[in-house]
């Protein structure tokens, strides 16, 4: 069982990572490409933020045998603009900010809402409606492009790794296995 397991089982999950990996690099580089493509033709608008959305979550650590779960708050702002048309857009940005909830004593302490109503807020916006309006940041652009580029990387190269210190057990494997004598 313990061949089998080093010569099939254990080469698959790192088949798996690498594919996994290669794919969100994939991915990830197609986005990338899409969002230089309509980077030209993007506009620029000034929007408002009219609302806050805002999501609770946990969040759950273990450190040296302690698990500690913390509260967490993501604000993501709702913002209103006009187009160069003088149509209104409203959207949700994909853009948010996280912020622990603190207790002390039992006691929730709300964490400070990093967007006020009303501030002002540079919009990007395809006229053509070929990609959702976003913040005007590197982030809005490339963010999540980058974020799977890089994930993928990680994949594919602990895939790459498994694989390169498993060969040699594996070819060894095999060999024993059809040379062996009935």
């Amino acid at each position: 069982m313990e061949t089998f397991a080093l010569v099939f089982i254990v080469p698959f999950f790192f088949l798996c990572f690498f594919g996994v990996g290669s794919w969100l690099i994939r991915q990830g580089s197609t986005e990338y490409t899409e969002a230089k493509r309509l980077k030209p033709s993007l506009i620029v608008a000034e929007g408002t933020i009219t609302n806050i959305r805002i999501e609770n979550s946990t969040r759950t650590s273990t450190s040296n045998g302690k698990t500690t779960t913390r509260r967490v708050r993501k604000y993501f702002p709702v913002i209103s603009f006009h187009d160069k048309e003088g149509q209104a857009r409203t959207f949700s940005s994909e853009l948010g900010q996280e912020r622990t909830v603190n207790v002390y004593n039992g006691v929730a302490r709300e964490p400070k809402n990093p967007y006020t109503i009303g501030e002002r807020i540079e919009v990007l916006y395809h006229p053509k409606n070929e990609c959702e309006p976003m913040i005007n940041s590197w982030w809005g652009l490339y963010g999540m492009s980058t974020g799977m580029i890089a994930g993928g990387s990680v994949f594919c190269i602990a895939g790459a790794v498994g694989l390169y210190i498993l060969t040699p057990k594996v070819i060894e494997a095999v060999t024993v296995f059809f040379t062996r004598t009935p």
